[in-house]
This record gives C-alpha cells, sequence and structure tokens, in this order.
C-alpha cells in the first residue's frame, strides 16, 4: 500500500485486525459448536513442558529487562551497566523461589512484595530523592494514558476508506491467524491444566472464546485466548479464585476507561521486575529441575529441544518441531507393542461346536497343528512387521508341521497400507509351508483395506473366530474319515448306553422326539429336569440378550449331550436350543433315569460316569486355555 494516504492505512489496518478476530473467533466457535475441541488437544506432555520453560524464561528476560531504566532488551542487557540494575531482582527472583520449596509460594510472593516497596521507599526516603526525581531516573513505573486507546465512535466511519482489496489479498494470513489461535488457544489450555492439575471442557472454552472475539472484533479488539502465563501470575497472588476477584478486574478496567489509575505510576518498576522473576524461576524449577527428577530422560529432552527452539525462533516453530519429534517417539515405542493378544493352538481353543467324543480326541490330538493368533491395537508398518517376524519364528522352530494359521481381527481398530503388503508376504510365506491361511472377525474398514492388496483372495475369510475354528474341524475330521453311515447314530459312549438300556428294555429313554428346522428343543429359563441326546441332526444354542436380540454360542451334532449343564446341577437353561435341520433326538428325564436304576443301578452309574467324563474333559480343556491365554 506504499503512497496510501494516512487515513486509508489507518482504516485498513484497523479492518484487517476486525476481521482477524472476528475469522479467528468464528473458527473456534464452529470448532466448539461441532464438538471438535477434544480432537484438537494433540500436543504431548513434553512439548506443553517446553512452552512452559520456554515462558519462564521469557519472564526473566522481560523482569530483568524492565529493571534497567528506560528498559532494556536483546544484547544491551548485557552490557555491565545494564547488569548492574538486573542483577539483584534476578537474584532476588531465585532466592524467593527457594523459599517457596521450603514454605509456599505465597509466603514468598507476598514477602518479595514487602520487601521490594518497602525498600524502595526506604531508600528514596534516606537518599533525599523525590518522587519526581525518581520517576525521571526510570525507577517509577511512570504516568498511565489519561484516555480510551484506539478506535473511537467517532473513527468508525472512516473504516469505509479501507483498502478491501489489500485485506482480501492477505487472504492466507487471515487463515493463518485463524489456525495460530486454536493452536494458542490449545497450548494455553494444555498449560493450565497442567498447573491446575485438572481438565477444560476444551469444547466450552472454544465456544466462550469464539464468542468473546467475534464481540471483540466489533471493537477493533485483538485475537485473545487464554493465557497460560497470566493465570500463573494470578494464581500467585490468588490461589483460590473468588467472585470479588471478577469484580476487582472489572474495576480496573473500569477505572482505566475513566483514567483514573495515575496512583500506577508511582509503583516501583523493580517491584514488576521482582515477580516476573519470580514467575520465571517457578516455571523453570518445575520444568527443569522437579521434571528431571520425575520424567524419563527421552521426554525431558524433548523438554529442553522445545526450549532451544523457542528461545531461537518462535513457539509456532518449537511447537511443530515437538509435534515432530514426539510422534517420531510415539511410532518407535509402538512399533515395539506386541499385537499379538494371544496365541493359542486348537488343542485348546476349539469351536463352540459339541461333536461325539471321538471326534473331540481327534480333534485335540491333530489340534497343535492349528495356531491362532489373536490379534488387537492398530496396525501399522511397524507392528505389522513384528507380526511378520513372529509368524516366520513359529515356522522355524515347530517340531510338527504347520496345517492352518488363523488370524483373528476382532480387536483390530484399523491397519494401514502397509499392513496389507505384510498381510500379503505372511501368506505367501505360510502357504509356501503347504498350510492354510484363514482371516477371522475383520471390520469393513480393516477387510477393504487388505482387499485392496488381492490378499483376501489367497486366504480362507470368516465372520467370527468360531466359524473358522468349525471350517478347519470339519476339513480334519474329513481328512481322518471320521463319521458314519448317513441317517445312523455315532458310535458314542452314551449312545452305546442307551441301546443297551433299550436291550434290557428300560425306560432309561423317556421319549424320542423329532424336530423341524427352527423348532425349539430347549427355552432359555426353563427347568433344567432333563437332558437330550442328539442322533441325527443339527442343534444350536442361543442367548437371549435384555434388549432382546439373541446370539448363537454353541451348535451340536450327532452324538452330542445337550442340556446336561442343567440337568446335572438342577438349575434353569442358560439357552434355548433350536434345530438348524430336520432332527431326531432321544430325551431322558430325571424320572425315566430313576426309573432305570431301580432294577438296574449299574445303568445309571454308568450314565453318571459318562458325564462326569464329558464334562472334566471339557472343564479340563478350559483351564488349560485359560492358563495359556494367562501367559
Amino acid at each position: 500500500m506504499a503512497g496510501a494516504n494516512d487515513a486509508t492505512l489507518f482504516a485498513t489496518a484497523v479492518l484487517f485486525i476486525m476481521t482477524a478476530t472476528f475469522l479467528s473467533g468464528l473458527v473456534l466457535l464452529l470448532l466448539g459448536r461441532a464438538r471438535l475441541g477434544p480432537s484438537a488437544k494433540f500436543i504431548p506432555y513434553p512439548v506443553v513442558g517446553g512452552f512452559l520453560a520456554a515462558t519462564g524464561v521469557y519472564f526473566l528476560i522481560r523482569g530483568a529487562g524492565l529493571a534497567v531504566p528506560g528498559g532494556a532488551s536483546g544484547p544491551e542487557m548485557l552490557t555491565a551497566e545494564a547488569a548492574r540494575h538486573w542483577w539483584p531482582y534476578v537474584a532476588g527472583g531465585f532466592a524467593l523461589t527457594l523459599i517457596a520449596q521450603r514454605t509456599s509460594h505465597a509466603v514468598a510472593l507476598a514477602l518479595g512484595i514487602v520487601a521490594t516497596t518497602g525498600g524502595f521507599f526506604a531508600y528514596i526516603a534516606l537518599s533525599d530523592m523525590t518522587l519526581a526525581r525518581a520517576m525521571e531516573q526510570g525507577l517509577l513505573l511512570g504516568a498511565s494514558p489519561t484516555g480510551i486507546g484506539g478506535l473511537s465512535a467517532g473513527d468508525l466511519p472512516r473504516l469505509g476508506e479501507a483498502d478491501v482489496a489489500a485485506i482480501a489479498g492477505e487472504a492466507n494470513t487471515l487463515l493463518a491467524l485463524a489456525g495460530l489461535s486454536v493452536l494458542a488457544l490449545v497450548m494455553n489450555i494444555s498449560g493450565l491444566e497442567l498447573q491446575l492439575r485438572g481438565a477444560f471442557n476444551l469444547n466450552r472454552e472454544f465456544r466462550s472464546a469464539g464468542l468473546a472475539n467475534m464481540i471483540g472484533a466489533a471493537g477493533g479488539g485483538f485475537v485473545g485466548f487464554h493465557s497460560a502465563s497470566m493465570f500463573q501470575v494470578s494464581h500467585r497472588l490468588l490461589p483460590e479464585p473468588r467472585t470479588t476477584t471478577n469484580l476487582a478486574a472489572t474495576s480496573v478496567v473500569a477505572l482505566g476507561f475513566a483514567g483514573a489509575l495515575g496512583a500506577i505510576a508511582y509503583l516501583p518498576v523493580g517491584l514488576f521486575a521482582l515477580v516476573l522473576c519470580l514467575l520465571g524461576f517457578e516455571l523453570l524449577w518445575r520444568w527443569l529441575v522437579e521434571a528431571w527428577r520425575t520424567m524419563p530422560r527421552s521426554d525431558y529432552a524433548i523438554i529442553l529441544v522445545i526450549l532451544t527452539i523457542t528461545l531461537a525462533f518462535d513457539f509456532v516453530t518449537a511447537v511443530l518441531a515437538g509435534i515432530v519429534i514426539a510422534s517420531l517417539l510415539f511410532t518407535a515405542a509402538y512399533s515395539r507393542i506386541n499385537v499379538i493378544r494371544n496365541r493359542v493352538t486348537a488343542r485348546l481353543r476349539q469351536s463352540p461346536t459339541e461333536r461325539p467324543e471321538a471326534d473331540t480326541a481327534i480333534l485335540s490330538r491333530k489340534g497343535e497343528e492349528t495356531v491362532i493368533l489373536e490379534l488387537e491395537g492398530y496396525l501399522f508398518f511397524g507392528t505389522a512387521n513384528t507380526l511378520y517376524e513372529t509368524v516366520a519364528s513359529e515356522l522355524k522352530k515347530r517340531t510338527t508341521p504347520l496345517r492352518n494359521l488363523i488370524l483373528d481381527f476382532r480387536r483390530v481398530q484399523g491397519v494401514d497400507v502397509s499392513t496389507a503388503y505384510v498381510m500379503a508376504r505372511i501368506t505367501d510365506m505360510v502357504r509356501r509351508e503347504r498350510a492354510n491361511v484363514l482371516f477371522s472377525a475383520m471390520s469393513g474398514a480393516v477387510s477393504d483395506r487388505l482387499s485392496a492388496t488381492g490378499v483376501l483372495s489367497a486366504v480362507d475369510t470368516h465372520r467370527t473366530l468360531a466359524d473358522a475354528l468349525g471350517a478347519v474341524e470339519d476339513s480334519v475330521l474329513h481328512e481322518t474319515r471320521i463319521g458314519h453311515a448317513p441317517g445312523e447314530p455315532p458310535a458314542t459312549a452314551f449312545g452305546l448306553l442307551i441301546s443297551r438300556a433299550a436291550g434290557l428294555d428300560l425306560p432309561l429313554v423317556a421319549e424320542r422326539r423329532t424336530l423341524a428346522a427352527g423348532q425349539t428343543l430347549f427355552h432359555q429359563g426353563d427347568a433344567g429336569d432333563s437332558l437330550a441326546y442328539l442322533e441325527n441332526g443339527r442343534l444350536s444354542a442361543w442367548v437371549r440378550s435384555p434388549t432382546g436380540s439373541g446370539a448363537r454360542v454353541a451348535s451340536f451334532l450327532p452324538g452330542a449331550v445337550v442340556g446336561e449343564i442343567a440337568f446335572c446341577t438342577g438349575t434353569t437353561r442358560t439357552a434355548s436350543v433350536v434345530a438348524d435341520s430336520p432332527c431326531r433326538i432321544a430325551v431322558i428325564t430325571r424320572a425315566s433315569l430313576d426309573a432305570a436304576a431301580r432294577t438296574h443301578p449299574e445303568i445309571a452309574a454308568e450314565f453318571h460316569a459318562i458325564l462326569s467324563r464329558l464334562l472334566s474333559g471339557r472343564l479340563g480343556r478350559t483351564t488349560a486355555l485359560l492358563h495359556a491365554l494367562d501367559r
């Protein structure tokens, strides 16, 4: 805007400030209304620590510079003349910090205020120096403005002279200011949470800051947000907030508008210098001394890096650098996490399908040929590579051949694209060993990501881990030719007992029932006064939730005993049993068992022995599985 007149420059500058403040407020308000506040809270703890340590250094620099008559900053503060003025306050701030560690911050601050103010006016009195002379030498704060600065009502019509095109050309700057406002608010809120050891509702803070900025923009106000450093000052003066605090702050603002704050001019500059030095040392003590004793060295190093970058460049550069460093450290640490929640074999982990005893024995004997890896967490290039190395090690150390590898994704939250390629490598490696690979319980997002690389075309996929185990068991039994002729019950101990009782003309079986597909054998909650032996067909057990929905928890094949737990314990049915296909069932009741036992007690003894073997075998497998999962 070279060559523009003063009125245009003034109007453009004010309108730019108003636009930046309003836009920043609008962004903050929208983030709060959309409840996106917590998603913006991404600043790692060590980065906030470095931010607060840098704030402490700035407090020291500003405090020391304030103690020099006329003010000082930069290299000029290192001159002997400047150091002569500021070193007592820096030393005093450090001494008060040590006192605060042994008493309290309030005591140290009060001691500093009384000593500095009393000492200064005692010096004035003893040296016969007048207040006017002290004012000239810069020892007092100086006169305050007598009116309102900035935009007045008479200036508002001049905004029409603003160069709107010049403001529009700075759209990128306006957006950057809005982004920095979000970053600054999150940074300061994080610092406040650490100082208060509490939590803020970030959505509420975004909304309140956004609304305040939009209102303040109308008066030409700058972007405003929470201030951890200002809080540090006020919190040391008054640790517990009170209603009178707000009234006092409002009164000071009102007095400022009325031009009635002239008495402030007679406060010693050294008082403010000492308070700033004290606050600076307190922040440095917390984040450089105490943090050294309590934080891991890697996190402490991040604090030092943030502190150094902040002093060398600025806060924004330091925060961005800290986020990058913390992200790299997090990635490295997360890569070392084992994403394999459980590793078991099919000898212990079997599908919830009740089979004849002979089939169960075969599955237990061949169970070591099937390995089940239950995965968890988020799979990315680091953790996926750990999974690859685990599978490779599994193949090398095996003494028996691997026939099936099941990867269960039920607890996997997501995968990245590199994981898809690692899964392809795992599949190729396992298939070269003439083994099958099965994936179970993949979410839609995981399935889509893996299918993009074609890996799913080379594996068997199943809805649940139970389905995958069932498919493996069916394959194993088919290969070993375990089965019976269609339409005939399998040769099981329970089936043989029923046949023997029938040969003796004993009423062990109370009734034989034929169920059509979909017909219910037992209802959840019914009395457990009977059990059933499945001679043909297939049954499923369903558990009804309080909401009314149902889930299948077990399946039963020919030769299985159904309802034995409720029968033995005398409790009610824990699940409903429904026919999946036409079934033929032999039902044994307590009454029929007692009737058979009256003439042939050995039948009842064998009945209970078979149930005991059945239940103890199931309990043994469950106990071994729990021990395996607890490793």
